[in-house]
């Protein structure tokens, strides 16, 4: 059989990774939950406002995609086309063409996850968990990072 025990999983009920044989200390782990409802707590009050800026915001130009950096704490429009395709594992996957040639592939799942992929600096694959809603036909996607990617007019089909 094969096993799991060096798998690691993005618990989003938990906040944090699970698997992949980490030990904790019942100490580290009290720790680790305060700072993740003080965390949770940031987060969502970001996020609603960040909301309230979104529906205060213009509508969002056809071929663009809002997108607002957490780095940068700045919001932009910047240009897009999308294609869909079906991957090896007959999963659909929605990519993404940026006009300053950045790439990158969303994988929309039913439970309200979506797959980030994209290449990080070094060329390597990097899968970035985030969420998905929809929104005044919309797609709204806040990433793990921060990070928050609106598509306009997009519905995706979830795997």
């Amino acid at each position: 059989g094969i096993g799991l025990s060096r798998c690691k999983f993005w618990s989003f009920s938990q906040d944090r990774w699970i698997g992949g044989n980490q030990r904790q200390t019942q100490n580290r782990s009290q720790t680790q939950q305060t700072s993740s409802e003080v965390s949770l707590q940031a987060s969502e009050s970001k996020s609603q406002e960040r909301s309230t800026d979104r529906n205060k915001a213009a509508k969002i130009p056809q071929g663009k995609a809002r997108f607002y950096s957490s780095t940068t704490e700045k919001t932009k429009d910047i240009g897009v086309k999308l294609n869909t395709r079906k991957n090896p594992n007959n999963h659909i996957v929605v990519d993404a063409q940026w006009e300053d040639g950045f790439k990158s592939s969303y994988v929309f799942w039913k439970s309200g996850i979506v797959e980030i992929l994209s290449k990080d600096a070094e060329g390597k694959i990097d899968n970035t968990p985030g969420t998905w809603s929809q929104i005044d036909n919309n797609t709204v996607i806040p990433s793990k990072t921060g990070s928050i990617t609106t598509f306009p007019g997009l519905t995706p089909t979830a795997n």
